[in-house]
């Protein structure tokens, strides 16, 4: 419900929190308290929850904030984190998109433009991915990847090139 767009208002979220808070299970809450914490701006909170769960515990939503966070404080385990296959759901465009920003802040564009095709098709109904793929291509000259997010866009009816 918090997830969702659109989201709950802070107001449920936090009474939402204050429940999880008191369940006192890692295994059920971790994810939303996360969540929650990063929603209301404390970083290093959701940190210290998301990387309590045991790696062969991390699911797609939980590895996707601590992916973010990772990207977001230029940690080095971003792209440890972004390479797993194990706890992603490939579909995931999102996942795609912060592999190709991890690929990139260490230094392989290939890589990275790799990983930002893969996002484009998976995920051709998101402006701000799009956007970010578009000024990628631009940056690194990379037709192969303009022509991948014109025919995603196409595809998806939208214009983003």
């Amino acid at each position: 419900m918090c997830i969702a767009k659109p989201e709950f208002s802070p107001v449920h979220r936090h009474a939402l929190l204050a429940e999880a808070e008191q369940l006192h299970d890692d295994g059920v809450t971790a994810e939303f308290r996360a969540y929650a914490l990063n929603a209301d701006g404390d970083t290093d909170g959701a940190l210290r929850i998301l990387e309590g769960i045991p790696p062969q515990n991390l699911g797609n939503y939980a590895a996707e904030i601590l992916l973010k966070l990772y990207l977001a404080k230029n940690r080095p385990e971003a792209l440890a984190l972004a390479q797993r296959t194990d706890c992603w759901d490939l579909r995931n465009g999102h996942h795609w998109q912060y592999l190709a920003q991890a690929e990139e802040q260490v230094g392989h564009p290939e890589a990275a433009a790799r990983a930002w095709k893969k996002a484009v098709f998976y995920c051709p109904d998101d402006p701000e991915l799009m956007e970010a793929a578009k000024v990628y291509a631009a940056k690194y000259h990379d037709e192969a990847l303009e022509h991948a997010i014109e025919t995603s866009s196409r595809a998806y009816g939208q214009v983003y090139y």
